[in-house]
């Protein structure tokens, strides 16, 4: 992403060894133009279902991150 120009690295002043890494004006733009898009895209997903639906939805899709965040046991095959 250096070479495209979209983010630059800069020495980091308080340890020589390290680096440190910016978004460029350009860097910038593309972030601007991803949020877009993704506002758009999340409103076309969620337009045809209801307010319960869309909490059912967030509340399940937590519950499969926090299985995959903290995994509790092993699941059988029979489990699924």
């Amino acid at each position: 992403m250096v070479a495209t120009g979209r983010i630059e690295r800069r020495p980091d002043p308080a340890d020589r060894r390290a680096w440190r890494v910016f978004l460029t004006a350009d860097g910038h733009k593309i972030i601007k133009q991803v949020n877009t898009s993704s506002i758009g895209l999340e409103a076309e997903l969620l337009l045809n279902l209801s307010d319960e639906q869309k909490v059912a939805l967030v509340t399940a899709l937590e519950t499969i991150r926090d299985n995959l965040s903290h995994p509790k046991r092993e699941v059988a095959a029979s489990d699924v």
